[in-house]
């Protein structure tokens, strides 16, 4: 089980899986073939939807991934100047509200 972060990284060569959580979960469920949860939130948008594509395919369970139509699905954009990386976190996403239920 994980709380936090589902989110898309966004690379120069396309988009990912990502928000360490998200990522964590979403490895264990793709490489192990382990039945992972994650308690988050995304949007009802782009990304949304590109994360949906990535996951369900692979049968991970969105039962505790809540839906906030209100708010942006998270989103880090990677870029590389050199052999630096540079990271630009989207703030104000809809895992910033995640409602934690104590039946959890």
């Amino acid at each position: 089980a994980f709380y936090g972060e589902l989110a898309v990284d966004r690379f120069p060569d396309g988009d990912r899986v990502g928000g360490s959580p998200g990522n964590a979960a979403y490895r264990l469920s793709k490489i192990l073939n382990h039945q992972a949860f994650l308690v988050s939130a995304i949007g009802r948008d782009a990304e949304a939807e590109y994360l949906r594509q990535q996951l369900e395919p692979i049968g991970f369970d969105f039962t505790h991934i809540q839906t906030l139509p209100e708010r942006r699905t998270g989103v880090m954009t990677i870029t590389k100047v050199g052999a630096d990386s540079h990271y630009v976190i989207e703030r104000d996403r809809a895992y910033d509200y995640t409602a934690f239920h104590p039946s959890l």
